[in-house]
């Protein structure tokens, strides 16, 4: 993957410190099927499983514990319903929210979508809990929504307004299938919509890469992973 999409643009202080201290790091993956993994063949293949098998092999001397509150079918709106439940009450450091296609697909006015997203954003600021915002995924049927744009705009200016990092999803998926690193069949699952095995696996390793940008120098990257390094439910 080129730098530009691994960058880390904001800080992640409270994932920071526990990397560099080898302490338990918490992170909590929120969002909606492209979470909970709809399209993935095992819970192993989904992306946050995945980016907890990358993260134990950077730091291998930390305890990390992923936990997936993916919900599938749910918009920004549905997901603010059960924020507290399934982020602040979990006293995670790390949430990585991963939102805007159920919008896109709804047909969510960007304002509502805008507001929904920044109010969970400071939320969690709030709660002294570092944030990340994905973006949605590249597909024909998000695509097919001719006002998709307007919805990565928003996370993007929610990003730079309240200085939160973003896993440009959209942008990489586009890379992958120009670049030929992936093709389009081995990309998307049968239904046009939700990512495979093979594109859950590179979206781990490019989150897993980016919050590794936290830490300077990164951890040593370790040859190989234990079962211990890594918990996921």
């Amino acid at each position: 993957m080129p730098a530009e999409f691994t960058r880390l643009d904001e800080a992640l202080p409270n994932t920071s410190a526990r990397l560099k201290h080898h302490q338990k790091l918490t992170i909590v993956a929120f969002g909606s099927s492209s979470t909970a993994g709809v399209g993935a063949s095992t819970p192993l293949a989904t992306y946050p499983s995945q980016m907890g098998l990358q993260l134990a092999r950077r730091f291998p001397d930390s305890r990390i514990s992923v936990l997936n509150e993916g919900v599938s079918g749910e918009s920004s709106v549905e997901m603010a319903a059960r924020f507290d439940r399934d982020t602040i009450d979990l006293h995670p450091d790390l949430v990585i929210w991963q939102t805007g296609s159920n919008d896109i697909l709804n047909g969510t006015e960007p304002a509502h979508f805008e507001a929904a997203t920044r109010d969970g954003v400071r939320r969690l600021h709030a709660a002294g809990i570092d944030v990340m915002i994905m973006e949605p995924q590249f597909s024909p049927r998000i695509v097919a929504n001719p006002n998709y744009g307007a919805y990565i705009d928003v996370l993007d200016r929610i990003a730079r307004d309240e200085g939160v990092p973003v896993v440009h999803r959209f942008e990489a998926m586009e890379y992958w299938l120009d670049s030929g690193a992936i093709r389009r069949a081995d990309m998307l699952s049968g239904d046009a919509l939700h990512m495979s095995d093979a594109s859950y696996a590179c979206l781990g390793n490019l989150v897993a890469a980016e919050i590794s940008q936290s830490v300077a120098p990164p951890a040593k990257f370790a040859a190989h992973t234990t079962s211990a390094g890594t918990l996921m439910r």
